[in-house]
């Protein structure tokens, strides 16, 4: 993990975000096949909430816990919002590794009737967003936030969807 002093360090600036921000929507408005790196907090939130406003059928949410630096930043809330007031109500599935912490994205899940679930599995421990079964953001490691999206690629989308469908719960 990194100290706070390689975080302060590694912070992106307001210009550099916006700009990855328009790469992001950009490539989710062409369904993109290149592969978006990132590795920051600030990359994985600008990522996780593009692809939660780009929703227009299912959100399989998988994480550790829907930890602060990236789950209660203003603009997840935002996109997370957006997604839940939608006329045309998006499926969300929500699950983590650990018990969730009490924040406002879990909230906010919670009081739109998502239940979120404990994984069917603990030794699968990756971070992933799979937003309409084709574009996704993957951590392989719950604690590095080095990762990898798509807006298109179905064949490593069925990957993170077959991840998901390890983890989620199923109830007879």
């Amino acid at each position: 993990m990194k100290s706070e002093n390689e975080k302060a360090q590694s912070r992106m600036t307001e210009s550099e975000k916006a700009d990855f921000r328009m790469i992001v929507r950009h490539l989710l408005r062409i369904c993109s096949r290149k592969p978006i790196g990132n590795n920051s907090e600030e990359h994985a939130a600008i990522l996780i909430s593009e692809l939660i406003r780009s929703a227009t059928v299912s959100i399989d949410i998988f994480c550790w816990r829907f930890n602060d630096d990236v789950w209660a930043q203003s603009e997840v809330l935002s996109a997370l919002h957006n997604a839940l007031s939608k006329s045309e109500k998006i499926a969300i599935r929500a699950v983590t590794q650990e018990d969730p912490v009490d924040n406002a994205c879990t909230q906010m899940l919670r009081e739109a009737g998502v239940e979120i679930k404990r994984a069917a599995r603990s030794d699968i421990e990756a971070n992933l967003i799979l937003v309409d079964g084709h574009a996704f953001r993957y951590e392989p490691k719950k604690n590095d936030r080095h990762g990898i999206a798509y807006a298109e690629n179905p064949d490593l989308a069925k990957d993170v969807k077959a991840i998901f469908d390890a983890v989620y719960p199923n109830e007879h």
